[in-house]
């Protein structure tokens, strides 16, 4: 797992550019927000590339989530610092 701390990492550039609907589309890469989105993507299959979180602001069932998910070693993870996950 990688751990981001500064908001000026450069994949958080990457990710911040994913605000614009014509890189969205250009790149077919997309941003999913909270629990529930990430339970209906991985539900239908979805191509996840990478599973963004900051401990900062999850909740415990939420925590139980992201350590179940772990344990399955199916997705790349990055924990996020709250200055960085406030950049997205």
């Amino acid at each position: 797992m990688n751990y981001i701390e500064s908001p000026k990492n450069k994949r958080i550039k990457e990710l911040v550019r994913l605000q614009e609907r014509r890189i969205r589309n250009r790149e077919q890469v997309y941003l999913l927000e909270g629990r529930r989105e990430l339970e209906r993507a991985i539900q239908a299959n979805a191509s996840i590339q990478e599973v963004l979180f900051s401990s900062k602001y999850l909740s415990d069932h939420a925590k139980e989530f992201i350590d179940d998910l772990l344990l399955q070693n199916k997705f790349k993870f990055s924990e996020l610092s709250k200055e960085a996950f406030k950049k997205l």
